[in-house]
């Protein structure tokens, strides 16, 4: 994995659970391949068995690499 070093643009945008309930029926989700040293932030966890994936696109092939899946809600 590479480690982040520099980067002044980098943002991270992720669902803030603020008591509401929140029901999505897809998720896209971004995988980097990268460190980032003291990271407090994490997407959320969810069960694998109420999605069904529905496909993986490489975005980035050079370091880091990034992949993008696809889940629809079952």
């Amino acid at each position: 994995m590479t480690e982040l070093k520099d980067i002044s643009n980098f943002s991270i945008v992720a669902p803030i659970d603020q008591g509401k309930p929140v029901l999505n029926y897809r998720q896209l989700i971004t995988e980097v391949d990268l460190d980032v040293p003291d990271a407090d932030t994490f997407f959320p966890d969810f069960d694998p068995a109420d999605w069904r994936h529905i496909g993986t696109s490489d975005l980035r092939a050079a370091d880091p690499r990034c992949v993008l899946h696809e889940y629809l809600r079952i």
